[in-house]
């Protein structure tokens, strides 16, 4: 249980908050602990699950995609994002 606190948590806020940078969107403090610890949870119960190794990154991703439109705080728009993602480009 202290793993989860001290290992996995912060590691989904910073997942979260560097994603958030990346895509050029902002994020509240709110969303972004509401995030982390359900993206915890999740995740602890998915590394439990009898599932191939590398199978359950891929659950895993799509899990965050709908925690995400969960929280109600990305509407998926490809784009939007992809000028984000190309470099040099500043809007």
């Amino acid at each position: 249980m202290l793993s989860l606190l001290l290992v996995s948590l912060p590691e989904a806020l910073l997942v979260t908050m560097l994603g958030f940078q990346l895509a050029g969107l902002g994020i509240t403090s709110h969303h972004l602990i509401k995030t982390g610890m359900i993206q915890t949870a999740s995740s602890y119960f998915i590394r439990l699950a009898p599932i191939p190794f590398g199978l359950h990154s891929l659950v895993q991703i799509v899990i965050y995609i709908f925690i995400l439109r969960l929280v109600g705080m990305v509407i998926f728009n490809g784009c939007h994002l992809l000028p984000n993602l190309i470099p040099g480009r500043r809007r």
